[in-house]
């Protein structure tokens, strides 16, 4: 009977399989119109596929059926949805119910939406906090750029505005500053002539000092009240306090004096205001900037991206189960894809303004307090409108992306879904992008063990791509290496807790993805960043395996000048005397002639033989204490040509004093020397013993210098008491730029901050896909312990399923960690900067977040089984 003879549905020539042995061949039928039929034969004969055909839920490879004159087979899938919504009652094999809905509203549910229940919204509540925490994390990232770039504009806007050739006389005011320190920290004091004028101020001050005021930033004000040494070096009185706007952090040390007169050596300056863009002096460097947050982006948002995915993914089989049966009773795909998105932006969106909150609430709460080592004000941290955009638009969009993506299965194959039907085994291609990223960063790595190094654009781009690479690698290589880490343990004799742990990982490898993604690859960003701040905080620092200080002699008592060499960590104390030329005439670079110290002058130096050996790359081989000896320094990648000279053996030299000089002949016995990196000894030509002064004044132009190891918790205690010993005295650190290792130590806080939000998302969206996926195996877990599984071997089960792989994307993230950072280092020939001790701590966090997996892992089945969760759909 076909459509024509009466028939309201009918099908003709109808053929439909799964995979390559077809179920119907050939089948025809015909249903009039008050008909009952009932299709009858054995399990796996077709029965359930000829009604999914008629019913238009699936399309058959071949053939024709006509409901109503229409052919389903050849419509589209929005009008087959349509039809069976409204015109077939369809009692499903599988009990095809959504979970969230009662019995009432499913069998509504063709007719429009309906509320969802207690599950639902418990699934939703969890999802917006996991957001939330995921914004907050991005929010706060995001804004480092602004942060710094704050600072930098702080900075310039109390530059002053100098003027050329005018003075005092002119009736302008003139301003001077002097770097020293307090403890270890820099201290800035600027005095201020006003020469009568009010204004213009600087920052922070609401007019400019009187002579005999002082104007204290807070924390200097602080100090000020309860360190009598400190108060000694100011001639002032304290008249008020440096309010935010002149500051570039809270924690700065700044004074402004007013002062009748500059002192002689201080360099003036008339100026007529302040604020010079782009002209500060501790401003951070455009190529910083794009550093840190290239860093940042690499710690933080990528594993931020994870952990939102996996929000958007949590439940993941059971919400694939509830679309699948949404398409089989009616709705079209791009209905379903419209639930889909309106779901993800109903916890995408609260949880994004919530996430922004809490960075906003952070902010206020971690600006009084800080980080170690860092404060700042809370408004330069303040996220941005464009921030603020990317996690309120982005974000959802984000998550609807995701969500579309986990949608495609429960679409296109609705009844495997609902079958629980085994999903593809990964193939052995996915490990492709983590073989070719390795591959690119070994390259970098033997190019840097040869010593030679790769620049430019093109070897920066290749870098990144290879990180890049190998960072997606590792996340899809995850389910191919722990379904084969989990099949070779079984063939090794891992027994039925094996076997349950493959079969499971077979039939869902995904599971195993989105569970331990987040923490691999939060421990390969981390691999890399630990270089990238070791590269930041050595370009900042002085080189070499010592560190010397420099310190004006001018005032510095003898008694003083003898504590200084006993200080806890001082190896090594000299003081170095200018011996100016005794001709006025030039020094000629083409004149060997001149190339004298009658030209050129020269530079003794006093101490004894061990601190001349603590000074030296080289031990002073034939050093005698209380004799003269000439020096001859070989100073590495330095040719000093003209520019030194080395008097002749019995040369007599005159080496000013305070009262008085000191003549000097010159010593036959020379002493050959290799000089230190970034030591200022190489210029010495004598060394005179301590006795050869007798105690005598030293000029205004002498120079006590130090030396220490090179560790920075040494040089910032050498430092402090220097600070203490000599308040107000400049104490410069040779070779090294305050203002850059302050700017290194904020980027290398913001980049720890970063490692330690990277990883604690990276564990929540570990803590989170483990407790989700327990949830949604529940069912299983009671299938198997009402037909006798031990409990035990459940619990080793779920354990293997977990553990291996997470300890194989450890493994993996940490190896490919090191290598990427390694890679990053020897591009540019800094692999001597290589810290391999964090692979160690790596690991070690790795070990415990393995243990503490186990632990967590243990009472996640019972030894009694929930029947209910058998009956349940």
């Amino acid at each position: 009977m076909f459509a024509g003879d009466g028939a309201v549905l009918a099908a003709e020539g109808l053929r439909h399989g799964y995979g390559v042995e077809p179920v119907s061949r050939d089948v025809g039928v015909a249903v009039g119109g008050g008909e009952v039929v009932a299709v009858r034969g054995p399990s796996g004969s077709g029965k359930s596929s000829l009604l999914y055909c008629l019913a238009g839920v699936v399309v058959p490879e071949d053939g024709a059926v006509l409901f109503r004159g229409e052919d389903l087979a050849r419509a589209s899938d929005e009008r087959r949805s349509a039809v069976r919504r409204a015109h077939f009652g369809f009692v499903l094999q599988f009990g095809e119910l959504v979970p969230e809905l009662t019995l009432l509203e499913n069998v509504a549910l063709a007719q429009g939406p309906a509320s969802g229940g207690r599950a639902g919204w418990l699934r939703l509540t969890l999802m917006s906090l996991g957001t939330a925490l995921g914004v907050a994390c991005l929010a706060g990232m995001l804004s480092v750029p602004g942060l710094l770039s704050a600072e930098q504009v702080r900075e310039e806007r109390r530059v002053p505005v100098t003027v050329e050739g005018a003075g005092v006389a002119g009736g302008l005011p003139t301003i001077a500053g002097e770097l020293g320190s307090w403890r270890g920290g820099a201290l800035t004091r600027m005095t201020i002539v006003a020469a009568g004028q009010d204004g213009p101020a600087p920052p922070g001050l609401g007019r400019l000092p009187r002579p005999g005021e002082l104007f204290l930033s807070p924390r200097l004000a602080d100090a000020y009240a309860v360190d009598p040494v400190l108060r000694a070096t100011f001639s002032g009185t304290p008249a008020g306090i440096v309010r935010d706007a002149g500051l570039a952090s809270p924690d700065e040390l700044i004074a402004y004096e007013g002062v009748a007169r500059h002192k002689d050596d201080a360099d003036a300056e008339p100026f007529t205001g302040f604020g010079l863009p782009g002209v500060a002096g501790a401003g951070i460097d455009p190529a910083e900037v794009r550093l840190v947050s290239s860093a940042v982006a690499l710690l933080v948002l990528v594993p931020t991206a994870v952990f939102l995915w996996v929000c958007a993914r949590l439940s993941a089989a059971t919400r694939a189960r509830k679309l699948a049966a949404l398409r089989l009773l009616g709705m079209s795909a791009r209905q379903v894809r419209r639930v889909s998105a309106v779901e993800s932006v109903a916890y995408a969106v609260p949880g994004a303004l919530v996430g922004v909150g809490l960075f906003v609430a952070a902010d206020q709460a971690l600006a009084r307090s800080g980080l170690p080592g860092v404060r700042w004000f809370a408004e330069d941290f303040h996220p941005s409108p464009l921030t603020v955009a990317v996690c309120v638009v982005v974000v959802p969009l984000l998550a609807v992306a995701v969500n579309f993506a986990g949608t495609h299965r429960a679409l296109r194959d609705p009844l495997g879904v609902r079958r629980q039907e085994s999903a593809r085994t990964p193939k052995r291609w996915t490990v492709a992008p983590l073989v070719l990223g390795v591959g690119v960063l070994a390259g970098f790595a033997l190019v840097g063990g040869l010593g030679r190094t790769l620049t430019g654009q093109a070897a920066d781009l290749l870098l990144v791509t290879g990180i890049l690479l190998t960072g997606v690698g590792l996340v899809a290589a995850i389910p191919l290496i722990a379904v084969y880490g989990v099949d070779l343990l079984h063939r090794l004799g891992g027994g039925l807790p094996s076997l349950l742990a493959t079969r499971r990982l077979r039939h869902e490898p995904g599971n195993a993805l989105r569970v331990v993604a987040g923490l691999v690859v939060a421990v390969y960003a981390t691999g890399i960043a630990q270089h990238v701040i070791a590269l930041v905080q050595a370009t900042a620092s002085p080189v070499g395996d010592h560190r010397e200080y420099r310190i004006p002699a001018a005032g510095v008592p003898g008694s003083v000048r003898e504590s200084l060499r006993s200080m806890n960590g001082v190896t090594g104390s000299a003081l170095q005397l200018w011996v100016p030329p005794t001709t006025d005439a030039e020094p000629d670079p083409e004149v060997p002639e001149t190339w004298d110290v009658a030209h050129l002058g020269t530079i003794v130096l006093v101490g004894t033989c061990a601190d001349l050996a603590a000074f030296s790359a080289s031990p002073p081989d034939g050093c005698v204490d209380g004799t003269a000896h000439r020096l001859d320094w070989t100073t590495p990648d330095v040719d000093w040509g003209w520019a030194q000279a080395t008097p002749a053996p019995g040369e007599r030299l005159t080496v000013p004093l305070g009262s008085g000089s000191l003549t000097v002949e010159a010593p036959g016995s020379t002493l050959r020397l290799t000089a230190a990196e970034a030591s200022m000894m190489n210029g010495a030509t004598i060394l005179l013993p301590p006795s050869a002064l007798d105690g005598r004044a030293l000029p205004d132009d002498a120079e006590i210098y130090l030396t220490s190891v090179p560790e920075s918790s040494v040089v910032q205690r050498v430092m402090s008491e220097l600070s203490v010993l000599l308040p107000g005295t400049e104490v410069e650190l040779v070779g090294a730029d305050l203002e850059a290792q302050s700017r290194a130590e904020l980027i290398g806080v913001l980049l720890y901050a970063g490692l330690g939000a990277g990883g604690l998302v990276g564990l929540c969206a570990f803590l989170i896909a483990s407790a989700d996926r327990a949830v949604e195996r529940r069912r299983d877990a009671a299938a198997l312990i009402l037909v006798g599984t031990p409990a035990r071997t459940l619990r080793a089960s779920q354990l293997l399923q977990l553990l291996l792989p997470l300890t194989f994307g450890l493994l993996l993230a940490t190896t490919a960690g090191q290598l990427a950072g390694y890679a990053y280092l020897a591009g540019g020939g800094d692999q001597h900067l290589m810290r391999w001790q964090g692979t160690l701590t790596t690991l070690s966090v790795g070990g415990i977040a393995v243990l503490i997996t186990a632990l967590a892992s243990l009472p996640a089945f019972g030894r009694r089984a929930d029947i209910s969760l058998l009956r349940r759909e």
